[in-house]
């Protein structure tokens, strides 16, 4: 869709009231009642009964909707040859871009919730892990922050490579042996500082918007005038190129959907946490959608593994044996 009217948030809700509508009208012919079903249950469609009267359609109750009528266009010879290039121009460009979906079905939100971990700085971790994997380098990454809670609001710039990701992602590519709490406790540590960016993010104190808004300001105030040094520096051009571009959109209306890449050699990934998998859709032109894919299963796997005996671990301490045999022999209430 063309993103510059409405995030891909609100464009997710008019899909899903639009399915919802659909299974409710067919459910009803069958049945002939109006219930919701329960996997659709937060997703709450209009029904006549809640409009007033003057908000109904005329065809609201029995008469069916004026049928679509196709509209004819007269075109000269040059606008018809304008089309045709334009058609080609698009095909070329869809072309140069690659796409791998990857279906991962072994795990998903319930058993990361298990692990107190947040699932979408999880996934997060999951993407950054594969990227330096295939590009051998941690790499500016972008996630898309809501910011509705603002009238008129509509996103920020979630910046995922914080310093304690970085940590982890060198901790990963480490030759040396290091140890499974070591690398659990890194991962925790990357979830718990991805958490809070994304928090001062959604609540209106990210960076991006802010100082594209201030050099928007400054060239209408000021046209002839040089920007300010903070707008030349390798800083700010390091944090306007995002090479890993992400979004998370779920919804029980949609199965898959793509993200693709704000940078000539960047990726996008358009992911989906469901209870038991995780859906991604990876876009780029240059950098190898296979080879992520792969890498992203490898760090789901191992990482799965890595989770389950840190749980056992922990739970053979000495104090977690005690605490479980005193729970067994503890006389009974009644």
């Amino acid at each position: 869709f063309e993103h510059t009217p409405a995030d891909g948030h609100t464009v997710l809700r008019m899909m899903s009231d639009v399915v919802t509508d659909t299974i409710i009208r067919f459910a009803q012919t069958i049945s002939g009642k109006s219930a919701i079903p329960n996997h659709l249950a937060s997703v709450r469609a209009t029904r006549k009964s809640d409009m007033a009267e003057a908000e109904r359609p005329p065809h609201a109750d029995n008469e069916p909707p004026p049928a679509p009528r196709k509209l004819e266009f007269d075109l000269d010879d040059e606008l018809e040859a304008a089309i045709v290039q334009s058609h080609q121009d698009l095909v070329d460009r869809i072309n140069d871009f690659a796409v791998k979906v990857l279906e991962y079905t072994s795990y998903g939100k319930r058993f990361i919730v298990s692990n107190k971990i947040s699932p979408d700085a999880f996934v997060q971790q999951s993407m950054m892990a594969a990227t330096y994997k295939v590009l051998g380098r941690m790499v500016n990454t972008y996630e898309s922050v809501m910011t509705k809670r603002f009238l008129h609001g509509r996103t920020e710039a979630g910046r995922s490579a914080t310093a304690a990701a970085q940590a982890y992602m060198e901790l990963l590519n480490r030759d040396d042996a290091t140890s499974d709490a070591d690398v659990v406790a890194a991962l925790r540590a990357a979830s718990k500082a991805h958490s809070a960016m994304t928090a001062r993010a959604g609540s209106g104190h990210g960076v991006d918007r802010h100082l594209y808004a201030l050099r928007k300001a400054w060239v209408l105030a000021r046209p002839n005038e040089p920007a300010p040094d903070l707008y030349n520096s390798p800083g700010y051009a390091a944090l306007s190129e995002t090479v890993l571009s992400t979004s998370n959109c779920g919804n029980p209306a949609l199965k898959s959907f793509g993200f693709g890449p704000v940078s000539h050699d960047g990726i996008g990934i358009g992911y989906i946490i469901k209870e038991r998998g995780l859906s991604y859709s990876i876009c780029s032109r240059s950098i190898s959608v296979d080879a992520v894919a792969e890498e992203l299963r490898a760090f789901l796997n191992s990482t799965q593994e890595l989770l389950k005996r840190d749980a056992k671990r922990k739970s053979l301490r000495p104090g977690a044996l005690v605490q479980r045999f005193a729970g067994a022999v503890a006389p009974s209430s009644a």
